[in-house]
């Protein structure tokens, strides 16, 4: 059983606006009893919305701040963070998302026995209702895309000597590069265990918002399969993608009208991703 004699919570920051200054003041409230340091990294932030960690810092936060504006995407923020870090548990959230008050503690239980860890997801207390029902938030106990379980960098934990042993985050994708760490620690024998630790989720603010995200997270599937296809990665039979074709020319009419069209759209996008990811990393995926 390891106890870790520092943790680095590494938060990654892009634009985050006021929210950044929620989430910080939710670290700085944890009940974990031990010594932990908070490294907010400025992936490239800019105007109004990019002050939220300074005016932290400015008002007595203990914080420091990293300018990581030379390389970016969330995979070289988050590597420039534990660069800059002292820990030898390493633990990430986003710069927008809420972390619940035990949320460190728990996540340092779980690493006692595990060289990785991946805390839950909820997304009621920072969004609609009608919102929620649009998105499902991400299951860390549960198969990933059919492949192997993983965490969400908005909820992760790993050893530093285990990150470093993998090399890090990839900084190849934009997404997908948090389970690509997690599922290579597990190809390579190190342990993954899912943990209680919470995080209330913010999901996208808007209609261009969410097409944005999930056109990526469709690019990120692709080059996930382009890494590991050859290593069990499934994807979708034919039969399958013709349903989804189908239900896509349907206009998703087996969904509540809620959710029918919000469903659609991220489903549509998702798939153009896909698509392009395919094409840009000479794969098949959807």
């Amino acid at each position: 059983m390891r106890v870790p004699l520092l943790v680095s919570v590494i938060v990654p920051s892009y634009n985050a606006g006021p929210e950044i200054q929620d989430q910080l003041a939710a670290v700085d409230a944890q009940d974990y009893a031990g010594d932990y340091e908070v490294i907010v990294v400025d992936n490239g932030s800019s105007g109004r919305r990019g002050g939220g960690a300074s005016r932290w810092v400015q008002s007595g936060g203990n914080v420091r701040l990293v300018d990581a504006r030379a390389r970016r995407g969330p995979g070289a923020a988050r590597n420039s963070g534990v660069r800059a870090g002292r820990g030898d548990f390493l633990v990430f959230c986003d710069a927008d998302d809420i972390v619940s008050p035990s949320w460190l503690r728990l996540l340092v239980e779980t690493g006692r026995e595990a060289d990785v860890v991946g805390g839950r997801m909820e997304s009621t207390r920072l969004n609609t209702l009608s919102a929620c029902a649009c998105y499902d938030v991400t299951d860390p106990a549960a198969p990933h895309l059919d492949f192997l379980p993983a965490a969400a960098g908005a909820n992760l934990g790993i050893w530093s000597n285990v990150f470093d042993a993998l090399g890090g985050f990839d900084e190849r994708s934009r997404t997908g590069e948090d389970v690509a760490l997690v599922w290579t620690a597990q190809l390579r024998g190190y342990v993954y265990r899912a943990s209680p630790a919470l995080v209330h989720k913010r999901l996208p603010a808007g209609a261009r918002d969410a097409a944005r995200r999930f056109f990526h997270y469709g690019l990120g599937d692709a080059w996930l399969y382009s890494q590991f296809g050859a290593l069990g990665m499934p994807r979708r039979d034919r039969a399958a993608t013709s349903q989804l074709g189908i239900a896509l020319i349907n206009g998703f009419s087996g969904v509540p009208p809620p959710a029918r069209w919000c469903r659609w759209r991220l489903t549509f996008f998702l798939t153009c991703g896909r698509l392009a990811g395919s094409v840009w990393n000479r794969v098949f995926f959807m």
